[in-house]
């Protein structure tokens, strides 16, 4: 992983991810579970929805652990890392919300070049297009791709940067980690009824 990129940090969250990035190996993660709940709150997402399915604001995933995955159909490690992230919304189903936000500009990349590297990767979860800039400015990702991963409460509670070979194991007991620290509550969960006593 390398520290320095031409994709250049210009908010607050991108300074967490720059610190995150530099300051431990991609393949290490740390569970802090007092600093855990002191986390920046993760801003809204936005854009438009190119395809897939699942919650496509973190206000519709309320409750789950998020994974928010900046990616651009020019970044091959992006096109590597997309399978392996469906096989983590299989794995962790309703626990776990992905939305991938891609970062192409919309002066060069058509819809349809979305639309195919959906296809092509077999992505199943909420795709959006970031065509003003907002999301990438609120997040400020250093480099393509750059993850975050978003506690129960809306708070950022992990970053990875870039993505090689075995990445997606540390992103997975990230997200193992917060479901253990504060497992979600089932969302269509009627009441239980006590039985009257005679």
């Amino acid at each position: 992983m390398v520290c320095t990129t031409g994709y250049m940090a210009r908010s607050p969250l991108a300074v967490l991810a720059l610190l995150a990035a530099c300051s431990l190996p991609p393949i290490q993660y740390r569970a802090e579970k007092e600093a855990h709940w002191e986390a920046t709150t993760a801003s809204e997402l936005s854009g438009q929805l190119i395809t897939g399915d699942g919650p496509r604001t973190l206000a519709e995933a309320k409750g789950r652990v998020v994974i928010v995955d900046f990616w651009a159909t020019f970044c091959d490690p992006c096109e590597r890392s997309f399978p392996r992230y469906q096989a983590l919304a299989e794995r962790f189903g309703d626990s776990l919300a992905i939305i991938a936000v891609s970062l192409d500009d919309a002066t060069g990349v058509k819809k349809g070049a979305v639309e195919l590297f959906a296809q092509r990767t077999g992505a199943k979860f909420p795709l959006l297009w970031d065509q003003d800039g907002a999301m990438k400015r609120a997040y400020g990702p250093p480099s393509l791709p750059t993850s975050y991963v978003i506690d129960q409460l809306g708070k950022i509670a992990h970053v990875h940067v870039k993505y090689e070979a075995g990445d997606v194991d540390v992103i997975a007991r990230a997200v193992e980690d917060l479901l253990a620290l504060a497992p979600a509550k089932p969302r269509n969960a009627s009441p239980q009824r006590v039985p009257a006593t005679p």
